[in-house]
């Protein structure tokens, strides 16, 4: 890595709700609970507008434009090795390169490996999807969480999936237990266990968020 540039975004606090989004929600929620849960989903698609303006401003600065984009969530873990260049070979096919782990009847939406060309939709399309309804996405399919809108959202856009098993890439979203730096694993299901080493079993068990 031979640059870095930080960009400090402050999202909506109270975004706008879509009602047929938040009544569709699966997590047993409801009242004020559920709308925090459809809140934050609309934060993190507002975040990836920002991330694609800042993709442009920095290729705009360095005069060059990148072959491949990496999308990693903020609270993401990593416990093995990210085996880049498998999954680069697949995005340089037009794929969206994701996870087979924790996909929810739709993508895994942790961390994604996809050609350049594929950027602006990748990063507009769920916001403007969400305001704008032109497919009407949230009202026909059966969207219950964000896996299931982002997979039906980038797919009617045009854009193509590839997943991968999780000793290629298993990302685990992670919550911080205090300002130290402590943190645990949310992990919901055994599928990043799948045929990993006994060092990584380990790892991700030991880190395990109990309830």
């Amino acid at each position: 890595v031979d640059r870095v540039k930080f960009v400090l975004y402050k999202p909506p606090y109270e975004p706008l709700l879509d009602a047929t989004y938040v009544k569709k929600l699966d997590k047993g929620l409801t009242g004020d609970a559920l709308k925090r849960r459809a809140r934050g989903h609309v934060r993190q698609w507002s975040m990836l507008i920002e991330c694609f303006r800042a993709l442009s401003n920095l290729e705009a600065a360095i005069g060059q434009t990148y072959r491949t984009v990496a999308r990693l969530r903020e609270d993401t873990y990593f416990p093995e090795k990210v085996h880049a260049r498998v999954m680069a070979k697949k995005a340089d096919e037009g794929f969206v390169v994701v996870s087979k782990c924790d996909s929810w009847s739709g993508m895994n939406d942790k961390a994604a490996l996809f050609p350049r060309r594929n950027a602006p939709t990748f990063f507009t399309a769920p916001f403007q999807e969400y305001y704008l309804r032109t497919r009407g996405t949230v009202r026909s399919n059966n969207i219950d969480n964000p896996e299931t809108f982002l997979y039906h959202v980038l797919r009617q856009s045009g854009l193509r999936f590839h997943t991968v098993h999780p000793r290629i890439m298993v990302p685990i979203p992670f919550r911080l237990l205090s300002v130290s730096g402590k943190f645990c694993l949310k992990l919901k299901t055994d599928c990043p266990l799948m045929r990993a080493p006994q060092e990584t079993r380990n790892l991700i068990n030991q880190n395990r968020c109990r309830l």
